[in-house]
């Protein structure tokens, strides 16, 4: 027969909230061990005559809670094997904030031994008696033991238990003082439903300097305003506010996805600008401009009853996951390059797909037409190229901008506009394949050109000292210029 551990909660303190069941497997004559007698019902079940051991000692020895539990599991799994049944008692019901038995039905199966469960009152339902508070309204459960700030969803009530000492009171203050004034009011519970219960609404900042604290206590965390929600949650919040048809923002009510197009672009080149000049703070400023734009955006599309920001989050995850199957779906890759490879083949497969379906009926339908450009011929060229038009060698590109070039020079000759404005745009193409064919940017390549003028010609304007560039012939302007190579570069 297989060995078996019955798992029972001893509720939240007097033994008048035991269920029949667990005083009955208290008292059935099998092995009984607690994960600690240092609990108020304890007192009542060994006047029943209960006989039990504690795992006490192991808290004085073990490294930390998580070598603790580890030993506790492993020591269950022995008597269980060694006996054939025991019972296993914990605080409150046993699938609430009690890690031991989280480990112990995880570890079970591997020792061929079977884990029952019986329900018990918990420590939460005496605190919401106590709190006058339904559940139901809404409410986070955290672990004072394991918190993160990543948990912290200050639009609803957290409960946080297992808040054992003053030392761990204070990590926890330290953390909700991340998002909460230290003025701010929450309720420290202790013993609830015990004849020693204690409740006290205070100031955060007093939280681990009350003297009473013990391993009955929780901390009661109201709803906080909008400023203490994660920073993603806070500006969707503002967002909403600007477009509030009763309290927003005039401006913002009046725009349209149309109207905000510019400020898209503009903030887009910020941000590019920022990361040129490579200062943090710039760059973080300007990225936040970016985001408001995509947040302004997906809350326009939603009042239209378009998409929302969640749609356009989920659909961005969902398609990062399917162009990274080397991540996600345990595909093998050699290199970078093989990924760049595999990311355009899946690309060329979405937009077959939506060919079939009608929404798409060629390669470059897609294209982002208001691209500056030179960064829009490049995109054209690649995606030509990825389906085998292109030239065989780079020689082939070298010849067509000679090519170009020429009749470039016969348009000029000729003097008409219209055909210069053709061969010239024929040229810059051109050159753009050449720049891919070398896995270069011509973007970029014109944008550093760019800088490159500026600085030399503000250090032309240094040299003349207040004289009229007006002024110059142009022997002196090619003088100041070699100069100025010679110093910016």
């Amino acid at each position: 027969m297989a060995s078996r551990i019955e798992v029972v909660g001893l509720g939240p303190g007097p033994t008048r909230y035991l269920t029949l069941e667990t005083r009955d497997l208290l008292l059935a004559g099998q092995p009984v061990y607690l994960r600690t007698a240092v609990h108020p019902t304890v007192a009542g079940i060994r006047e029943w005559g209960c006989r039990y051991s504690s795992f006490d000692q192991l808290y004085e020895t073990a490294a930390d809670f998580d070598s603790l539990y580890q030993q506790i599991v492993a020591q269950l799994l022995a008597e269980a094997k060694a006996h054939g049944q025991i019972v296993y008692a914990v605080p409150g019901n046993p699938l609430v904030a009690e890690s031991t038995v989280t480990r112990l039905l995880a570890a079970a199966p591997a020792s061929e031994v079977n884990v029952t469960i019986h329900t018990a009152v918990s420590c939460i339902d005496v605190i919401f008696e106590a709190l006058g508070f339904d559940p139901t309204d809404g409410v986070s459960f955290l672990d004072g033991l394991g918190l993160d700030l990543s948990q912290l969803h200050l639009d609803q009530p957290m409960l946080i238990t297992q808040v054992y000492s003053q030392a761990i009171a204070a990590e926890v203050k330290l953390l909700l003082l991340e998002r909460l004034d230290p003025s701010f009011a929450i309720t420290v519970i202790r013993a609830a439903g015990c004849e020693d219960q204690r409740i006290e609404t205070m100031a955060l900042e007093e939280l681990d300097r009350i003297d009473w604290i013990d391993h009955l206590t929780s901390v009661w965390v109201p709803a906080g305003p909008p400023e203490s929600r994660s920073p993603l949650a806070y500006l969707r919040h503002v967002v909403d506010q600007l477009r509030d048809p009763v309290s927003g923002c005039p401006w913002d009510l009046k725009q349209t996805p149309q109207s905000l197009r510019k400020y898209v672009l503009e903030e887009a080149y910020e941000v590019v600008h920022a990361l040129d000049q490579g200062e943090p703070d710039d760059i973080r400023e300007e990225l936040g401009d970016l985001l408001f734009q995509v947040y302004l955006q997906s809350r326009l599309a939603q009042d239209q009853g378009d998409f929302d920001l969640d749609e356009v989050a989920k659909g961005i995850a969902d398609k990062l996951v399917y162009r990274h199957p080397h991540v996600f779906a345990g595909v093998a890759v050699a290199d970078a390059e093989e990924v760049k490879q595999n990311w355009e083949t899946l690309k060329a497969q979405e937009k077959a797909a939506k060919a079939i379906n009608g929404s798409q009926s060629s390669l470059l339908a897609d294209l982002p037409l208001a691209l500056p450009g030179l960064a829009l011929a490049d995109k054209i060229s690649r995606k030509a190229a990825h389906v085998g038009f292109d030239w065989p060698e780079v020689s082939g590109v070298l010849a067509k901008i000679e090519e170009e070039y020429q009749e470039l020079r016969a348009a000029v000759a000729a003097g008409s506009p219209e055909e210069i404005f053709h061969e010239l745009g024929d040229v810059l193409f051109t050159l753009v394949n050449l720049a891919r064919w070398y896995r270069l940017d011509p973007e970029d390549a014109m944008h550093k050109t760019n800088q490159r003028f500026v600085r030399r010609f503000q250090a032309m304007e240094r040299q003349l000292a207040g004289r009229s560039l007006g002024s110059l012939e142009a022997p002196e302007w090619e003088r100041l210029w070699n100069l100025a190579k010679q110093e910016v570069g």
